[in-house]
C-alpha cells in the first residue's frame, strides 16, 4: 500500500478528511475461479447488467442475455434468481430508484416490469407501443411511476404505470415520433421498376432500406435514454451524432412534422463514427457522459448545455452499440466495456485510464458497479457467455484467478499532468526567518537593524512630515448657515435625482409622422424665393394661360399681364 494511501486513511480514520481518491486499490482487483456458473445465463451472450439504486440494495444486480432470460443476482451471498422473462434478446433493463422493481427493454418489441419484493419474480405488466425492437429503457428521477422507452423505429414513449390499473396492457402516455431519424426521401424509378440511386443526396454515407418505392432510413434508433429531471429527458441516436434534450412538459403526441428538441447537442468530434452507444448522468443532473463510437466518452456540462466538451476520457475501444459504461457510487471513477476484451476504469480528473481489468475472451459488452459498502466491487459482462465478478483480494493469491487488474502507465505527454505527491502536506502559511537586532537585541524580520533603530536617513518620511499643518484643510472660515439649507438625503430617504424623470415622448402613428414632414417641408419651401410664373404662349403670340396661378402673388402678376395685353386671361384655379 502507498504512503498516499496509508495517509488517507488515517485522515479518514481520523475524520479529518474523507477518502475520496483510492486509485491503489483497483488494483488488487481479482475475479475468483470458484464463482457459481448460470447455466441459464450463460447459453448466450449476455447484454446488459444493472445494480439497483434503492439505498442498501446496491449489491443486487440484475443480467439479461440474448435469449430473453433474466438473472438477479447477490453479490454479497451469490444467490441468484431467473427467469424467461421474452421469447427474444433482451437489450436494457432499468431499476426503480425506491423499490426493488424493474423493466426490460426487449427485441420482440415490449418492455415487461417485474416486482422483485419478495424475492422472487412476479410478473405486473407488458408495455407495447413500438413497432421494432426496444433498445433501451430510463425510469424518471423523484417519480418511479413514470419511465421512458427508445426503439429502433425512433420513436419515444413515455409510459405511466398508474393509467388503467384494471388492464394488463398500458397505452402510452405521451410519443415522440421520429426522435433520431430523418425525412424519407422519394426515389424515381427507372424503365424495369429499377429505383435510380443517383437521386440520392451527394455525400451520403447511410444505410437506407427500399421499401413500396420509398427510400426510408435504417439509422434512426434510438440506443440510450437518462432524465435529467422530472420534465427533461436526453437521448442519443445510431448514427445522426446528436444528443437531444427534450421538454416533457411539451406533448409531441400532436405534432405533425418532427418533434424540435429543447436543446441539440452535435457531435465533437471528428470521425466518422458519430454514433452513441451510451449515455450515463450523474445524481446532480449536471455531467453526462457520452461512449461513442469514435472510442471516446465525452463529459458535457448540461447545466449550461455547452456543446464543447468538458473532458475526453480515451483508451478503450468502441466498435458496436452494446459497449455500456457505468459511474461510480461517489462519482469519482467511470468503468467502461471494449471490443478489445478488456474493461477499463477512468478516474474522471485525468482523460486516460488507470486500470484495465483483463479475464475475459471476447468483447465486454455491459459493466456495472455492485458495492454497498466502502469497498469497490464490479461485474463486468461479455459476449463469451460469461460474467465475472471483480471483488478486492490479496496481492499474493494468484491461484484459482479468472481474471486479475493490471495497472496502465502514465502516458509520457501527461506525465507532468498526473504528478502525484508523496505525502498529502496542510496548507500552511509561508514561513519567515525571525532574525535579532543588532542594536537593541530585539526580534525583527530584517537581517540588519529593526525599525527603531534605522538610521534617520531612511527613505521613509517621518510623521512631522506626514501630518503637517500646511497639509491640512483650513476649515476655520466655514460657516455652519451655510450647511443649513442643504438637503439631508439620510433623513429624507430619497435623492434629488430620483424624482427627475425625462420627458416621455407621445406615440405617433405614420399619418402623423406623414403630415408633420410634409408641415416641415412646407415651412422650409416658404423660406425660398418665389419663382416667376410659367406663361403659355398662343399660336398668335398672345399670352394664352398661366400654369401657376395658385399663390396669390402669380394671381396679382396675371392681372398686371392681363392689363397691359388687354386680352382676356382665364386664370387656373
Amino acid at each position: 500500500m502507498s504512503t498516499n494511501t496509508v495517509h488517507d486513511l488515517i485522515n479518514q480514520q481520523y475524520g479529518r478528511a474523507i477518502w475520496r481518491q483510492y486509485d491503489s486499490v483497483f488494483c488488487r482487483l481479482r475475479c475468483e475461479a470458484d464463482r457459481p456458473h448460470l447455466s441459464t445465463l450463460c447459453e448466450s451472450a449476455i447484454f446488459t447488467c444493472k445494480n439497483a439504486p434503492k439505498p442498501g440494495s446496491e449489491h443486487i444486480v440484475g443480467m439479461a442475455n440474448e435469449n430473453g432470460h433474466l438473472v438477479v443476482m447477490d453479490t454479497e451471498s451469490e444467490a441468484t434468481n431467473c427467469t424467461d422473462a421474452h421469447s427474444n434478446a433482451i437489450f436494457d433493463l432499468a431499476w426503480k430508484f425506491d423499490q426493488m422493481q424493474l423493466v426490460t427493454a426487449s427485441g420482440d418489441r415490449s418492455s415487461m416490469l417485474y416486482d422483485m419484493a419478495d424475492g422472487d419474480f412476479r410478473h405486473i405488466r407488458t408495455f407495447c407501443g413500438h413497432s421494432r425492437s426496444v433498445k433501451t429503457v430510463a425510469f424518471r428521477k423523484d417519480d418511479s411511476s413514470a419511465f421512458a422507452t427508445g426503439s429502433r423505429d425512433g420513436n419515444i414513449i413515455i409510459w405511466d404505470t398508474r393509467t388503467q390499473q384494471h388492464s394488463s396492457l398500458i397505452k402510452p402516455d405521451s410519443t415522440i415520433r421520429n426522435s433520431h431519424g430523418d425525412t424519407p426521401f422519394k426515389v424515381k424509378r427507372r424503365h424495369g421498376g429499377i429505383p435510380n440511386l443517383s437521386k440520392l443526396p451527394s455525400g451520403s454515407s447511410r444505410v437506407f432500406t427500399l421499401l413500396s418505392g420509398f427510400l426510408l432510413s435504417d439509422v434512426k434508433s434510438v440506443t440510450s435514454l437518462v432524465f435529467q429531471n422530472i420534465n427533461t429527458l436526453i437521448s442519443c441516436g445510431s448514427y445522426d451524432g446528436m444528443i437531444k434534450v427534450w421538454d416533457l412538459r411539451k406533448h409531441y403526441t400532436v405534432y405533425k412534422k418532427d418533434p424540435l428538441p429543447k436543446y441539440s447537442i452535435r457531435y465533437s468530434g471528428t470521425t466518422g463514427k458519430n454514433g452513441c452507444s451510451n449515455l450515463v448522468i450523474d445524481n446532480a443532473g449536471v455531467r453526462l457522459y457520452a461512449n461513442c463510437l469514435d472510442s471516446t466518452i465525452y463529459c458535457y456540462n448540461i447545466a449550461t448545455y455547452n456543446p464543447e466538451p468538458m473532458m475526453k476520457y480515451r483508451g478503450h475501444q468502441n466498435n458496436t452499440f452494446y459497449i455500456r459504461a457505468s459511474l461510480s457510487k461517489d462519482e469519482n471513477y467511470l468503468v467502461s466495456g471494449s471490443t478489445d476484451e478488456n474493461a477499463y476504469i477512468w478516474n474522471l480528473g485525468y482523460p486516460q485510464p488507470i486500470v484495465k481489468l483483463v479475464g475475459h475472451s471476447s468483447e465486454v459488452s455491459s459493466v456495472a458497479w455492485c458495492n454497498r459498502k466502502a469497498a469497490p466491487a464490479l461485474v463486468t459482462c461479455s459476449d463469451d457467455m460469461s460474467y465475472k465478478l471483480w471483488k478486492i483480494s490479496n496481492l499474493d493469491s494468484t491461484d484459482n484467478e479468472q481474471g486479475r487488474a493490471e495497472i496502465l502507465p502514465f502516458p509520457a505527454n501527461q506525465t507532468a499532468s498526473r504528478k502525484r505527491r508523496c505525502f498529502h502536506e496542510p496548507n500552511l502559511l509561508p514561513k519567515k526567518i525571525i532574525w535579532q537586532c543588532k542594536n537593541c537585541q530585539r526580534t525583527t524580520f530584517t537581517n540588519t537593524l529593526c525599525d527603531n533603530c534605522l538610521p534617520p536617513t531612511s527613505k521613509r518620511k517621518a510623521d512631522s512630515e506626514l501630518f503637517s499643518e500646511s497639509k491640512r484643510i483650513q476649515t476655520s472660515n466655514l460657516r455652519t448657515e451655510d450647511l443649513d439649507n442643504l438637503p439631508n438625503f439620510v433623513v429624507d430617504g430619497m435623492a434629488p435625482h430620483l424624482n427627475y424623470s425625462p420627458p416621455k415622448r407621445r406615440p405617433q402613428d405614420w399619418l402623423t409622422r406623414l403630415r408633420i414632414e410634409r408641415n416641415f417641408q412646407q415651412e422650409i419651401m416658404g423660406h425660398r424665393s418665389p419663382k416667376a410664373p410659367r406663361l403659355e404662349m398662343s399660336p398668335k403670340g398672345n399670352i394664352k394661360t398661366c400654369t401657376s396661378a395658385n399663390s396669390p402673388l402669380l394671381r396679382t402678376n396675371s392681372l398686371r399681364t392681363d392689363q397691359q395685353c388687354n386680352v382676356p386671361i382665364a386664370i387656373q384655379i
